[in-house]
């Protein structure tokens, strides 16, 4: 989850994958793909920085990588995918 500051110094979370654009006018505009947008103190770079950290934190919790921690979470055995065909067995 991404967090920012309103104008209004209250935080706001929202969900990094509903990010469409990212503009300055001079305030930054944070512009949804549902329609809604927000206007945030971080500048543009600060916003993009942080939507990449969001879904690089959740690469590393997918992943589960042996010492990896994010956030003080600790890491969980990396388990085994297996592609399967749609009538359930493995592909080869």
């Amino acid at each position: 989850m991404l967090t920012l500051t309103k104008l209004d110094g209250s935080p706001t979370v929202l969900n990094p994958d509903h990010v469409e654009r990212v503009e300055s006018h001079p305030d930054t505009v944070v512009y949804l793909t549902y329609g809604a947008h927000l206007v945030v103190r971080e500048s543009v770079e600060e916003v993009v920085d942080g939507i990449l950290e969001a879904k690089a934190e959740v690469l590393r919790r997918a992943t589960c990588v042996p010492g990896a921690t994010g956030r003080g979470v600790p890491a969980r055995p990396n388990r085994q995918l297996r592609v399967l065909e749609p009538d359930g067995s493995e592909e080869r």
